[in-house]
């Protein structure tokens, strides 16, 4: 029996840089998308965009629905 499933490793800085692409594509700032998100800064933000810290899934879901997209795209 062989097993179809590909495996997936979830790459830090491919989530931080295409946060900040799609971000900045829709013209979002990074105080925007704190306050979406029930952030205090927009520090967290950054991080994430620089690869500093990685969210936990459910705030990354989270992300792509504010940002309107699939969480798939974000980890691409």
């Amino acid at each position: 029996m062989t097993n179809n499933l590909k495996s997936t490793t979830l790459n830090i800085k491919n989530f931080g840089l295409n946060l900040y692409r799609i971000r900045t594509e829709q013209g979002k700032s990074r105080q925007w998308l704190a306050d979406e998100l029930g952030y205090e800064t927009q520090r967290i933000i950054y991080d994430y965009e620089n690869g500093i810290k990685f969210p936990k899934l459910e705030n990354a879901l989270k992300i792509a629905m504010a940002l309107g997209v699939d969480l798939d795209s974000m980890f691409r």
